[in-house]
């Protein structure tokens, strides 16, 4: 009857330790699956649009010096170079709407679509025709304006989007201090478990 007993309780034990293994390992999937999931996101998504936004930003600012020097110094080279970085924007542009579906994005790449247009017609075009002192007046009163107020609004997107990042790293790192915990617990438990049978 004894040996019934203790084959019995060792069964018990050796049975309740398998499953606190099992449950331990399921703490660890659901964790680790968590982390993948959402560092995945992270890298995929926010970085490369966090990324992108601060290249438009520093790329409507690079054609504004190179729009100043065309009109001011009348140099083929700045207008290459202006197209080059048009091009460059643009390529910018539409990867960050693959990359995000925020409105305030959608309308700044509207906003930047109309600084180009305005940039063409009422600077080069006006310049290209002669009119100098037209071109000039609308560079200092419509492009340069526009253009502060877009590189501003990149940079603030940039700004929200880091913040974002650093948010959910942190609940990243939480998650991660809670699974430790939970682990210990279930360790703990199923020591206790080996030491009661």
């Amino acid at each position: 009857m004894k040996i019934k007993s203790v084959r019995t309780k060792l069964l018990g034990g050796f049975l309740a330790v398998v499953v606190l293994i099992i449950l331990l390992v399921i703490i660890n999937y659901n964790y680790s699956s968590y982390v993948k999931e959402e560092l995945e996101d992270v890298f995929q998504n926010d970085v490369p649009a966090l990324i992108n936004q601060e290249q438009l930003a520093f790329n409507t600012a690079q054609r504004l010096g190179l729009l100043r020097g065309y009109v001011l110094f009348e140099d083929e080279e700045y207008r290459d170079l202006l197209h080059k970085y048009s091009e460059e924007s643009l390529e910018l542009q539409k990867d960050l709407l693959e990359q995000t579906d925020d409105e305030a994005v959608r309308q700044l790449v509207d906003q930047s679509n109309t600084l180009r247009d305005l940039v063409i017609e009422e600077v080069i075009e006006e310049f290209d025709q002669g009119n100098e002192e037209v071109a000039l007046e609308n560079l200092y009163s419509k492009v340069e304006p526009l253009s502060r107020e877009i590189i501003l609004s990149y940079m603030d997107l940039a700004s929200e989007r880091e913040a974002e990042v650093n948010q959910r790293a942190t609940e990243i790192i939480q998650s991660g201090k809670s699974s430790v915990i939970e682990t210990f617990v279930v360790s703990l438990i199923i020591l206790s478990s080996l030491r009661l049978s």
